[in-house]
């Protein structure tokens, strides 16, 4: 039966009719919008199920454009570090976890940021031995990007201070580990040990924590470099979970996109690491490590093939670039390609794009690449500005998320959460694009809300479905207990979300 939702102070994002008071759903699809007596009317009784929401908000369903659904799946299956704020904390949780797992098992733990703890670093493996004496131990850093084992994690996964990325002190072993061996060695193997089925309920569960923050859409950016498997498994899956998903084949293997029928690939394809770790790649030094560049995964010629071989096969292509020397190297390969192989509507993407140049920006907008950015960054790993001054110099800390200089360059912003690295949570990013720290960076909200909606859609050629709501269109809507555009802009996040409906079921959220 058709659902006719009354009493709304509707908000369609949907310029030729930008707000309503009621709408009918048959199914998945949006059939009318209008107001409440002239839908009321244009129905017979009994022919309609009749919802009145209170004269709550409803706005078009979020999309989070840039989010890992396996790994935050095993994020929520693992110990979560969000909230400490010490080693004790710290050790406590990883206690705690250890307990939960049983002797021998692994004991992993995620999402610690070190410049929120009181040590200001990460752990060492001499630390985490005391914690957990005879189980092997990671500590993952919340950007994913570097992390800290245990001695026995150090053996089992075959770790040697030979490898780039792994840090030694007087020749021995920290237990610390970054880009690119924390991506490349310690993280798959990590990954290959959790069960399938595990991994299955893992998405499942993460779906529904989307859902009860209001995203009723998911780009899911799975997969990785050497490992097809991991894409092609999630490709079986993703269709029985309760909200839209989009699929990124998160591989250089273009031939395995073409196999699974993709119209896409990349994502996380790491041309450099993460600022908060040094390891994103910069023009110049880190103002504070002066013989630290970062770092740069691929060579120029390694990442011309790869863009090259994905374009002339049509696809689109989306590739992590944090700071500029990685910025450049994609967007040199990006333009090089479009050139050859001339196309007018690709909609290649540009993940994160943190510290980009002011000329990038503009050959980005000539070329017609997206910039999938993560706001939510600010609240959530970056809270001390004066860290990150220190870290870029006041120079290029001004081009950090540089929001109002993409749009106004003509860039289309997406906009995501990287999840697990911060929750899924698109009030935050909004907020956060809204109050950015450097006021000539601030957007407006509707172009915020965009970042979430419209843009997000677009940025997979999905507009003409999702984003908006328009009769026609698809029903992913959620209902707020406030009106965005009537709360002070730093109490945004703050709004709760009462209820969501996607893949035509509707959903209170405190039931998710």
């Amino acid at each position: 039966m058709k659902t006719l939702f009354t009493n709304i102070q509707g908000i369609s994002l949907d310029e030729e009719k930008p707000y309503f008071s009621a709408m009918v759903v048959d199914g998945d699809t949006i059939e009318t919008m209008g107001s409440s007596d002239e839908l009321g009317a244009g129905y017979a009784e009994g022919s309609v199920r009749v919802m009145d929401l209170g004269g709550k908000t409803v706005l078009p369903g979020f999309i989070d454009t840039h989010q890992h659904l396996e790994w935050t799946g095993k994020v929520l299956g693992s110990a979560d570090l969000t909230d400490c704020t010490n080693f004790a904390d710290l050790f406590d949780n990883i206690r705690a976890q250890w307990d939960k797992v049983g002797k021998g098992e692994w004991v992993l733990a995620y999402r610690v940021n070190d410049q929120l703890l009181q040590e200001k670093r990460m752990p060492r493996a001499a630390e985490l031995d005391v914690v957990c004496p005879d189980a092997p131990v990671a500590v993952i850093h919340t950007s994913l990007h570097f992390l800290t084992l245990n001695t026995m994690a150090i053996k089992a996964l075959g770790v040697t201070g030979q490898m780039e990325g792994v840090d030694t002190e007087n020749g021995r072993m920290t237990g610390v580990v970054r880009d690119p061996a924390s991506l490349t060695i310690v993280m798959p193997q990590i990954d290959r040990m959790i069960p399938k089925a595990s991994v299955v309920n893992g998405y499942d569960m993460a779906a529904r924590m989307a859902l009860k923050n209001g995203i009723t859409s998911l780009h899911c950016l799975e997969g990785k470099d050497g490992d097809p498997e991991c894409s092609a498994f999630f490709h079986k899956h993703h269709q029985n979970l309760p909200l839209h998903t989009v699929h990124w084949n998160q591989n250089r293997d273009v031939q395995s996109s073409l196999d699974l029928g993709l119209p896409r690939i990349g994502g996380c394809i790491f041309a450099d690491g993460a600022i908060d770790c040094y390891t994103a790649a910069l023009f110049e030094p880190y103002s504070n490590q002066p013989d630290n560049y970062g770092t740069l995964t691929f060579t120029q010629a390694q990442m011309d093939e790869f863009i090259l071989e994905a374009h002339a096969n049509g696809l689109q292509i989306a590739v992590h670039c944090e700071a500029e020397a990685a910025i450049e190297q994609v967007l040199h390969a990006m333009e090089k390609a479009l050139a050859k192989f001339p196309r007018t509507d690709h909609r290649h993407r540009i993940e994160h794009l943190e510290v980009p140049t002011y000329t990038q920006i503009e050959r980005m907008a000539k070329a017609g690449i997206i910039a999938a950015m993560q706001p939510a960054f600010f609240p959530y790993l970056m809270q001390d500005q004066n860290f990150f001054e220190q870290m870029l110099g006041p120079s290029r800390h001004k081009r950090l998320h540089p929001y109002r200089t993409i749009l106004d360059a003509g860039v289309v912003i997406c906009g995501g959460s990287d999840s697990p690295v911060t929750p899924y949570n698109p009030l935050a990013g909004i907020q956060a694009a809204v109050c950015h720290p450097f006021a000539p960076e601030r957007v407006t909200l509707t172009e915020a809300l965009k970042m979430f909606t419209t843009a997000a859609a677009y940025s997979v050629f999905e507009e003409h479905d999702r984003g908006r709501l328009k009769p026609g269109m698809k029903a992913e809507f959620i209902v707020l207990d406030r009106n965005p555009y009537q709360v002070a802009p730093q109490d945004i996040c703050k709004i709760n979300i009462k209820q969501v409906f996607a893949k035509g079921k509707f959903y209170n959220t405190a039931n998710l």
